[in-house]
């Protein structure tokens, strides 16, 4: 990914955009709408807009996370995936040309 800009918290805005294979760029951009932390007697929650605002800056979508407890073996298996979805993006980054890290990625940070 070229920039990863993530403000997590309501009303905070996060920005992505990233190459191509022929250098073009792609951004994606929204706004926090509810970020609910997981609490012992509550799941967590991150309602965010979505929109790509160089292609089709009309269409605005409204994504909805809801985080849930699981058994312990579970969430060792579900770590297991989120570790090799990372590596995943993690080479499609390097075959963009991008370098950057997908796990060095943290809320409110920026990667440029």
């Amino acid at each position: 990914m070229s920039l990863v800009q993530v403000d997590l918290r309501v009303g905070g805005r996060f920005r992505i955009v990233f190459g191509g294979p022929h250098g073009n760029e792609h951004e994606v951009q929204g706004v926090y709408k509810a970020v609910v932390p997981p609490t012992f007697n509550t799941m967590g929650k991150l309602v965010f807009t979505w929109t790509w605002p160089n292609s089709t800056p009309e269409r605005e979508s409204v994504v909805t996370i809801e985080f849930r407890q699981v058994a312990a073996e579970r969430a060792a298996f579900r770590t297991l995936d989120l570790l090799a979805l990372c590596d995943a993006l993690d080479q499609l980054a390097a075959r963009m040309g991008a370098g950057k890290s997908v796990k060095s990625i943290t809320p409110s940070s920026s990667i440029e």
